[in-house]
């Protein structure tokens, strides 16, 4: 597997690494002198193909295309621009267990590795790469590189799909990332230890610890930590594989070759796998012309003040607009829900929010995955309100029964219990 500058897994978030710059030339490892690429060809006997042996051309080829996808992503996404809906991303590749299990898309264990949520998560990934791909393809070659990466990229999605929520939809790198992060961290250790590259290894460490161990903030801004530990685990085991007690491994021509051609082959499957989406694409592109672009809903759903009565009466006329443009998206009936609540119409807010949950189709193809618990709290809250306790109970009991796995869902099962429509932590269900 949504944001701020970021290195993370698809459409969680991650709070941006605390980077310094690449180490110097003096950091290089020992067992390789460093080459100053300024001055290569004054110094006498070395040749080009030497200078070429020192560019990271895995690391390099693999950023390339990692932009380039971004860029497909900006000409035939729904909304354009730094960030990317909820519905390109779904439409593109993203990935969740009922996308791949449920619906057969097996492709988006693939896709989902090369798509970023926006240009600050791209961004964070790459420069994330970039470090780590700089130091560990001197010591592994390009040939392993590619190979970390790319089944780095399938123990992360693999991963997202046993331990994530099955609903929530993920794309980004960062698991990928993270396999490259372990098998860096190892190839300066087995190359001069930690004291000869104390800067390096602390900036390493701080990537890998801050990707696989859970934060609060993490956490509220869904990071997708299953994909950075899935990613950590491939990378220790290629660590294990490549540094540890079977050198000959890395040095072998012929398992560099084997290594690179697994790598290139894992990334032309990618690349043809976008093939499945552009089938499916212009199903998803005549559904979201029915929905409200994005862009409108922020500026419905992201009020942070009390409004005026000036302001509600033109979010009011907003709402009744957006409703007779967008009558089956069901979040414009939840807005004109609240709308009538306002005005203490209470039985037309909850024939509104009714017509939203009828639309369980929409919800369950087109929309983010908790539109719907949201809706159901609501109208279970307006049943409560009308005091018809035993409906507000029967409609809200699959939301209370759960698991409090996501921060919307612990918020809105504490509204339902303090309404007395879910029960009590330890009491009886009824």
């Amino acid at each position: 597997m949504q944001p701020s500058s970021s290195f993370g897994r698809r459409n969680f978030q991650v709070a941006p690494s605390q980077a310094s710059a690449p180490p110097s030339w003096s950091e290089a490892p020992r067992s390789e002198p460093a080459v100053d690429p300024v001055r290569a060809f004054d110094t006498p006997g070395l040749t080009l193909p030497a200078v070429m042996s020192w560019i990271p051309v895995a690391t390099l080829g693999i950023l390339g295309l990692l932009f380039v996808v971004y860029l497909g992503q900006q000409v035939w996404g729904f909304e354009p621009g730094l960030t990317q809906s909820y519905r390109s991303l779904v439409a593109m590749g993203g990935a969740d267990r009922a996308l791949v299990v449920e619906s057969g898309g097996w492709w988006r264990v693939l896709t989902s590795v090369v798509l970023h949520s926006g240009m600050a998560h791209l961004s964070g990934n790459a420069y994330a790469l970039f470090l780590a791909g700089f130091l560990a393809e001197r010591r592994i070659g390009a040939g392993w590189l590619a190979a970390v990466f790319a089944i780095g990229g399938l123990a992360g999605s693999l991963a997202t799909l046993m331990w994530s929520s099955p609903t929530a939809v993920s794309v980004g790198a960062s698991g990928a990332v993270v396999a490259v992060l372990v098998v860096a961290l190892a190839s300066v250790a087995n190359n001069g230890g930690w004291t000869g590259h104390r800067l390096v290894v602390g900036q390493l460490v701080s990537m890998v610890g801050g990707a696989v161990i859970p934060t609060p903030i993490g956490l509220a801004h869904h990071i997708n930590y299953s994909a950075h530990i899935g990613g950590a685990l491939a990378g220790v085991a290629f660590g294990l594989l490549l540094l540890g007690p079977i050198p000959d491994m890395l040095e072998d021509g012929a398992a560099r070759k084997v290594a690179g051609a697994v790598g290139a082959a894992i990334m032309v499957l990618t690349m043809a796998a976008f093939s499945f989406a552009a089938a499916g694409y212009p199903a998803f592109a005549a559904r979201n012309a029915a929905l409200i672009p994005d862009g409108e809903l922020a500026k419905l759903a992201s009020v942070k003040h009390k409004l005026s009565d000036d302001e509600l009466a033109a979010r009011d006329i907003k709402t009744q607009e957006l409703l007779a443009r967008f009558p089956t998206d069901p979040r414009v009936h939840m807005f004109r829900a609240e709308a009538l609540l306002r005005s203490r119409e209470v039985f037309l807010a909850e024939q509104e929010l009714r017509v939203a949950l009828a639309q369980k189709d929409v919800m369950a193809r087109d929309l983010p995955p908790m539109t719907e618990p949201m809706i159901t709290a609501m109208l279970a809250l307006v049943l409560r309100a009308q005091g018809r306790i035993d409906e507000a109970q029967s409609v809200s009991q699959a939301l209370c029964a759960r698991p409090e796995a996501d921060p919307t869902i612990v918020k809105l099962k504490a509204a339902l219990r303090g309404g007395g429509v879910c029960p009590k932590p330890g009491s009886a269900a009824s």
